[in-house]
């Protein structure tokens, strides 16, 4: 009802989602980052950042990557900063997610030079992904990212 008298702007939605998530209400926080998605505006970026980080903390992965790779397609995500962000720990080993973060979609094959449980996708002339038995390694540019199984 307050809601109804006295609307949020985005700016105090987006605090009130960080609030709900330390509060452990996920279910809500999704709710109202996926309700102010769909409106026009300059934080509609923000709040599929926001609501694909919930989506992640919530173990749906499907949805968490589908809202990522719309804010990172409206916002400037480093991947190396999306690598760093708790929300997304799970999510880590995921190819989706790790050619999500990078802004490339690719076909994954398998290199010739290494066993066939390695994997390696080059996602841009500068981006590599390689997944094998001793982790995950993101190389793109200068930047390289190591993650053990």
């Amino acid at each position: 009802m307050a809601e109804l008298i006295a609307p949020q702007s985005p700016a105090e939605a987006l605090k009130s989602i960080d609030t709900m998530v330390a509060a452990g209400q996920l279910k809500d926080a999704l709710s109202k980052a996926e309700s102010f998605m769909e409106k026009p505006g300059d934080l509609r970026g923000d709040f599929e950042f926001a609501a694909a980080r919930v989506a992640a903390m919530q173990g749906n992965t499907d949805t968490a990557l589908r809202y990522l790779a719309r804010a990172v397609a409206t916002l400037n995500l480093a991947p190396d900063q999306l690598m760093a962000d708790e929300a997304f720990n799970s999510m880590h080993t995921d190819i989706r997610f790790l050619q999500t973060i990078t802004g490339q979609s690719s076909t994954v094959s398998t290199t010739k030079k290494s066993s066939p449980s390695d994997t390696q996708v080059k996602a841009s002339e500068d981006t590599q992904i390689k997944i094998n038995n001793q982790g995950t390694e993101v190389r793109a540019g200068d930047v390289v990212i190591k993650l053990p199984n």
